[in-house]
Formats: structure tokens, C-alpha cells, sequence
């Protein structure tokens, strides 16, 4: 009899192994998008242009140029993560009443641009070097500014070297992807499963293509080749102060850090409006019109 109860705890076992792996696979699809959304929502209150152009990898971007004032300096919005262009709408409108020539476009695999996959920063590093070049081919004499938040973020030092700018404006980017998988795993099944997260990341590797644990050196924030407003919520779970703190002390001067007091992750623009334009455009300000004081 005990022999027969424990082949049966054996097979159990062996299935419930089997269908968790098959529930971990299946969720390596679903954190890996891609996330087209719903339909664009195209602003009447902004003159929009709108580009595709491409980056070294072949992936088709589509995106909008909100032309400002000449010499006034040009700024690039980066979104997060399952989104695309139309969160960046808020930043864009003070942008450009500002005076800044602005460009925001979806990451491969979201919106209207091309992928299968979205690869948190690791191939979206080569997103926003086409962007940038775009910008550098179209705008030669003015300076550019980047403001890129959590994935667009960690897009820009992704591949151990910055994308050059004249300034950034980064938004909690995280230093790697296993704090993000056990929140979402735990909200998943129900319950902490610490032994699923390294099992999850391994079948992400496997499907993405390279190491998900590992894809966000910091040394390429070390690189950065203009000043940097860091910016940090207090009370962020997905990305806490501490591993913001770390890649703050990788930044050569000048810098400085906001830390957003009560405030989980999030888009900032929206949570904390005045603070965020009043923080942003003040820092813009000094670092890209310096020559027009």
C-alpha cells in the first residue's frame, strides 16, 4: 500500500512539475507581448508629423514629430513598458508649449511598430540609437534632450554604452528583471513562489534570446555624455530606491536626483503633474538652451 501511495505522489508530482512549467512557458509569452494596444489616439491639439524609420536590427518604428521653435532645442520621450506613444501625450503637450521640438514613437512590439517580442530595454537600446540618429540628420544645429521612463530608460544604457544626448531625464529604470517577475508571478499564482522566478527567467531567456538577469549593465550609464536628472518614487515596488541609488552613483557630474515622496511606480507625469513639469522643464531649461541665456 505504501508502495502504491508513493508512486502516486511520484506521478503527482511529475504533473504538477509539468503543468507549472507549461503555465511558466506560457507566461514568458505574456510578459513578452507583443502589446499593440488599442488604436492611437491621434492629438488634434498638436502638429503632428508623422515618421516610420528603422532601426540596425531591421525593426519597423512608427512614431510622431511635434515641431517647436527654432533653436529651442529637440526632446526625445521614451515610454515603459506594455504601453506606447499616446501616454506620452501629457509630456509632449508642456514640451512643446515650451518651445521644444519633440519626438515619441512605440518600441518594437508596441503600437504600430514591428516585433514579435519586447525585450525590456535589450533590443530597444538599438530603438532608440535610430531615433536619436533620425533626430541628429533632421535637427544638426540644435541641442537634444532625452526623457525616458523605467524600459525607455533602461533602453538608453542597455547595451553597456549610453545613447549620446546633450541631457536625460531617466525614470526609475530597473536593474534587472527578477524583482519584476516575482511581483507579477506572486500576483499570477496567489502566493510568494520564490522558486518559480529563476525557472520563469531561464524559459524568458530561452525564448528572448539572451540572459534576462544580466542585460542591464551598469556601466553603461558611466557613458553618459550630458547631465542627468534622476528620477525615483519613494515607495516603488517594481523598482526600489536602493537599486535606483546604485545605478546613481555609476553617473559622472553633473547630476542630481528627485525622489518622489508616498509614490509607487508609475508615470509621473500623471501622478504628480505640476511637480513633474515644473522639475522637468526647469532642468531642460539649464542644459539645453545654455547658449540662449
Amino acid at each position: 500500500m505504501w508502495k502504491a501511495l508513493g508512486y502516486s505522489l511520484f506521478v503527482a508530482f511529475i504533473i504538477f512539475c509539468l503543468l507549472e512549467g507549461y503555465s511558466l512557458w506560457r507566461l514568458t509569452k505574456v510578459f513578452a507581448g507583443p502589446f499593440p494596444g488599442a488604436e492611437l489616439v491621434r492629438p488634434l491639439d498638436l502638429p503632428i508629423e508623422d515618421i516610420v524609420f528603422e532601426d540596425e536590427l531591421g525593426a519597423r518604428l512608427a512614431g510622431w514629430i511635434v515641431p517647436g521653435q527654432k533653436g529651442q532645442g529637440v526632446v526625445l520621450v521614451l515610454h515603459g513598458y506594455s504601453v506606447h506613444r499616446n501616454i506620452l501625450l501629457k509630456r509632449a503637450r508642456f514640451l512643446h508649449q515650451a518651445g521644444y521640438t519633440v519626438m515619441l514613437f512605440d518600441f518594437q512590439g508596441h503600437g504600430q511598430s514591428s516585433g514579435e517580442f519586447v525585450t525590456f530595454g535589450y533590443r530597444e537600446y538599438y530603438n532608440v540609437v535610430a531615433a536619436m540618429k533620425l533626430l541628429r540628420e533632421r535637427f544638426p544645429a540644435e541641442k537634444i534632450g532625452i526623457v525616458a521612463t523605467s524600459m525607455g530608460a533602461v533602453s538608453v544604457f542597455s547595451q553597456g554604452n549610453a545613447v549620446s544626448a546633450d541631457a536625460y531625464v531617466l525614470e526609475s529604470p530597473f536593474k534587472g528583471l527578477k524583482r519584476f517577475s516575482e511581483s507579477n508571478l506572486n500576483k499570477f499564482f496567489g502566493v510568494n513562489t520564490p522558486f518559480d522566478t529563476p525557472i520563469f527567467l531561464k524559459m524568458l531567456s530561452y525564448r528572448l534570446g539572451f540572459n534576462t538577469e544580466t542585460f542591464v549593465p551598469a556601466d553603461g550609464l558611466k557613458n553618459l555624455s550630458g547631465p542627468l536628472l534622476m528620477v525615483a518614487a519613494s515607495e516603488d515596488v517594481y523598482v526600489p530606491l536602493s537599486e535606483i541609488m546604485t545605478f546613481y552613483r555609476y553617473v559622472p557630474e553633473p547630476k542630481e536626483m528627485w525622489i518622489i515622496k508616498g509614490m509607487p511606480h508609475g508615470d509621473y507625469s500623471h501622478t504628480v503633474p505640476e511637480e513633474y513639469q515644473k522639475r522637468v522643464l526647469g532642468f531642460l531649461q539649464a542644459h539645453l538652451r545654455k547658449r540662449h541665456d
